[in-house]
């Protein structure tokens, strides 16, 4: 029987990275990161970015973590960050939920602090994972770890009816 997983994802116009970690024992199974052509048409890249979200939604997953979309600066960039989390919505409309997290709070759970760089959070991961892993895959793994922990400390009902190991 397939592992029970969390898809991570730490959604990003240009570079939107994934994990899937496994629910019964936080094992990293595998990371990767969307990279529509910048050459490409606003429209054209959101919806490559939710065909490719849609394509990592396998069968076992049971849940998906998103990390929350934060205001920017330029507001055209906050606008823009918001369209792609909508696309990638609709893209999971007929998936399983969704739980989204401020990245704030997952870097205070991953790293202690809340405002720890991507060198920290690439570090966070590799200490948990065992694996180096892009800033954007690094992202998105812890996550779906955060989200596990979550779902394990809310005594989440496993998938198959059973328990965790």
């Amino acid at each position: 029987m397939s592992p029970f997983i969390v898809l991570g994802l730490d959604l990003a116009l240009g570079h939107t990275g994934w994990a899937h970690v496994a629910y019964e024992d936080g094992t990293l199974l595998a990371s990767g990161v969307i990279a529509p052509d910048a050459g490409l048409e606003l429209h054209e890249r959101l919806i490559h970015i939710a065909d490719a979200v849609h394509d990592v939604l396998t069968e076992s997953v049971m849940t998906v973590a998103i990390e929350r979309a934060v205001s920017h600066r330029s507001g055209t960039t906050t606008i823009r960050l918001g369209m792609v989390h909508g696309a990638v919505l609709v893209a999971l409309h007929n998936g399983p939920g969704f739980i989204d997290v401020g990245p704030t709070e997952v870097k205070k759970w991953a790293t202690g602090n809340g405002a720890a760089d991507k060198d920290a959070m690439v570090a966070a991961a590799h200490a948990r994972f065992g694996r180096t892993l892009s800033p954007d895959e690094a992202d998105a793994a812890l996550v779906a770890a955060w989200a596990r922990d979550r779902l394990l400390a809310a005594g989440a009902v496993h998938p198959s009816g059973g328990g965790v190991a």
